[in-house]
């Protein structure tokens, strides 16, 4: 059934499930508040709620189809990442501040706040079908990863029930500080991961790493994509734009990023979280 794994590769996966049903149990003892389980206490150092939300915007899928996309096409992507930085500015301005000092536990009682229950539902009932269809589909797709790893013998909806419910599982009982040491251990093995692989994979091409650039550059996959100022096309200004937007979305209005900021210990460990963030973000 686990043909394709050597028993040292079980023993990483195995000791990786106990360290991540640990975290959820440790967490889940110490959250003895809604503030406490929503936002851990308000007591977390800004460079581990930073790794959290590297980890969160740099999720699997985004690890996987990045790279997939660069091989089929080209490097679009990569200067439209870059206004991850510009994103930055405008949370350590505008959101970081606002969110901070009005202490809430959701960013969408705001909204209450300002327009009405009904404000506060519509947004927070659209949040939650938002992110119920993108978790159906980073499961999926890392899922279809996993399969590959464990053996096409194993059924493809057997793998997503089982990570599916060990995720579920820690997030569920130990609230947001499961998360973020949760998000701190997949961060590190995400980097390191990458660093690690990617000089083995060099020694086993002929030519090395420059070869491997040499090919890249000569198939275009290092070009940016159309340039040309049209609404016709697909254009690089356009990714850009909806990069930036998206980007501004998400640190702005995305509960995601407005809890982290709730959760960091005070103003200036949050503006900490967001620097590291965006320092770690751009180049993973």
């Amino acid at each position: 059934m686990l043909a394709n794994l050597h028993w040292m590769d079980l023993l990483v996966l195995a000791i990786g499930f106990v360290i991540i049903i640990a975290i959820g149990v440790i967490s889940a003892r110490r959250s003895k508040s809604a503030e406490g389980y929503f936002l851990a206490g308000r007591s977390l150092p800004g460079w581990l709620v930073g790794f959290s939300v590297m980890a969160t915007i740099v999720s699997s899928m985004t690890f996987l189809s990045n790279p997939a996309f660069t091989y089929e096409h080209d490097w679009r992507h990569m200067p439209a990442n870059c206004t991850y930085l510009l994103a930055a500015i405008v949370a350590l301005l505008l959101f970081v501040p606002f969110y901070r000092k009005l202490r809430v536990n959701s960013i969408y009682e705001y909204l209450e706040h300002r327009f009405g229950t009904w404000a506060r539902l519509y947004a927070a009932g659209c949040y939650v079908l938002l992110k119920t269809a993108k978790m159906g589909i980073v499961l999926y797709i890392t899922s279809l990863a996993l399969q590959i790893i464990v053996g096409r013998s194993v059924p493809l909806e057997m793998v997503m029930l089982v990570f599916g419910i060990v995720v579920a599982a820690y997030t569920i009982a130990g609230g947001l500080e499961a998360v973020i040491w949760t998000d701190l251990l997949q961060g590190i093995a995400l980097i390191g991961g990458g660093l690690i692989c990617m000089p083995i994979i060099a020694s086993q091409v002929p030519g090395g790493f420059a070869e491997i650039i040499d090919v890249a550059w000569r198939q275009g996959k290092f070009d940016v994509g159309n340039t040309d100022l049209t609404l016709l096309k697909v254009t690089l200004w356009a990714t850009i734009l909806a990069k930036f937007m998206s980007f501004c979305q998400l640190l702005g209005t995305d509960q995601t990023a407005g809890q982290r900021y709730a959760a960091a210990s005070s103003d200036r460990e949050a503006r900490k979280a967001v620097i590291l963030g965006c320092l770690l973000t751009i180049p993973v």
